[in-house]
């Protein structure tokens, strides 16, 4: 682990010689009248809703808001500004649909695309489940078309499934009106091991540098840069 004492020396914790502006709540709620701001994935797309939604209320604590939980969908509502921020559940972006048969991931279709529509924002998750199998893998089959599979290469799903995707932003969205921004595969942080350098001389904390520490990018991020750009 780096020594934070060696990297920052400000009593408030902010790093030396860097200007990093703190977040102005209110900058931005005044920048975001009448909008509305959905987030669309999983636990990292909630972690955002939660975490901008607890900024916004503590830069003005008097100002009244409201909280929606219904269904896979969570909303935040400050009257005062006419601001929503919304996430909607859905870690694959395309349907999964309980059928006969069990849970069908269908990769060719984004049936709750409809709630996404009217948004002024739009930010997107998705890779985490992808490769889960076992009691962790939240679905029982594929679909593609008319065609069902009990499984199959998980990252040419995911390609599949991000080009559904994209090609339901290009035929729904209006740039000019609404910004889409996708996140990134957040870096893997359960094996220390791989933030360390074998090497005992080498580098082992972050200080002065501005590169990617580790050594490979997640081969999902790998798709998601090629369905991307």
């Amino acid at each position: 682990m780096a020594d934070l004492t060696k990297i920052t020396s400000n009593t408030d914790g902010s790093p030396t010689g860097c200007g990093i502006p703190r977040f102005n709540g209110v900058d931005f709620l005044e920048r975001c009248r009448g909008k509305k701001i959905m987030l669309v994935g999983d636990s990292l797309s909630k972690n955002m809703w939660v975490s901008l939604t607890c900024l916004l209320h503590a830069s003005v604590p008097n100002s009244s808001y409201t909280i929606d939980c219904t269904g896979l969908l969570s909303t935040f509502t400050m009257p005062e500004y006419g601001l929503s921020v919304l996430w909607l559940k859905n870690g694959f972006l395309v349907d999964v649909i309980y059928e006969k048969i069990g849970k069908v991931l269908k990769l060719d279709s984004i049936g709750t695309g409809s709630q996404w529509l009217g948004m002024d924002m739009l930010i997107f998750n998705t890779y985490h489940w992808w490769l889960h199998s076992g009691r962790s893998q939240t679905w029982d089959y594929f679909q593609v078309g008319d065609k069902i599979v009990k499984d199959m290469d998980r990252l040419e799903a995911l390609k599949i499934a991000l080009t559904t995707w994209a090609t339901w932003i290009d035929h729904n969205t209006d740039p000019s009106k609404t910004k889409v921004y996708f996140q990134g595969v957040a870096a893997a942080h359960l094996d220390p091991k791989e933030w360390k350098d074998p090497d005992p001389s080498a580098r082992t904390t972050c200080i002065g540098t501005n590169q990617n520490q580790l050594k490979d990018r997640s081969i999902q991020d790998q798709v998601i840069q090629e369905k991307l750009l």
